[in-house]
């Protein structure tokens, strides 16, 4: 009895490393794929800057309502309402609850994009794609492994224009794994891409 106690112990043990070994060549591969999809697309720099300053900013309390707006608008999104349109003018709050829509709702919020007129990468509708992309690949493995499997290159990027970026690196990888059930299985139910300032952004 003692001796198969230990047999058995150790086949556990066994077992366990034999996961532990497989589940760090999934992260590695993982990690590899996603550094891939950046060399690739070359996003600008990171969106959490942006987002952790402008959230800092909101009063509390304030805002209570458009999260409630938010929050209807999510539960009840359809393909008659896939678009959420925040307008005021300037300096009433919208970057802030926008910033703190993309802290608190994180959830469902998985892609943000910050647009500048004064700067030229963030005025830039190319850069909002690659950026969108690269925080859905990040989310979504699936989606930068189909991205990598399209084929396209660096290169071949920097003579697309913005529309041509977005059906590439966006409909078009989103379309496919959304139709296949066993990739739209691990997205969930419900995305929400937050893009703040568009109209500082470039025309096209």
């Amino acid at each position: 009895g003692r001796l198969n106690a230990e047999e058995a112990a150790e086949r556990k043990s066994r077992l366990e490393a034999v996961r532990a070994r497989r589940a760090e060549e999934a992260r590695q591969l993982l990690e590899q794929e996603l550094q891939e999809v950046s060399r690739m697309l070359m996003p600008p720099p990171s969106e959490e800057d942006y987002v952790r300053l402008w959230a800092s900013m909101r009063h509390p309390g304030t805002c209570s309502w458009l999260f409630e707006s938010f929050d209807e608008w999510a539960a009840a999104a359809s393909p008659s309402s896939r678009l959420l349109v925040v307008e005021g003018g300037a300096g009433v709050g919208k970057s802030t609850f926008l910033a703190a829509l993309c802290m608190e709702r994180a959830d469902i919020v998985k892609a943000h994009f910050v647009c500048r007129h004064d700067c030229a990468l963030r005025r830039d509708a190319r850069w909002l794609v690659r950026s969108l992309a690269q925080q859905l690949a990040q989310h979504w493995p699936p989606f930068g492994r189909r991205i990598l499997e399209s084929g396209v290159t660096r290169e071949e990027l920097e003579e697309k224009s913005a529309s041509a970026m977005f059906m590439e690196l966006l409909k078009e990888p989103l379309e496919t794994l959304c139709s296949d059930s066993e990739s739209s299985s691990s997205l969930p139910s419900k995305i929400v891409i937050v893009v703040d300032g568009i109209d500082e952004g470039d025309a096209e």
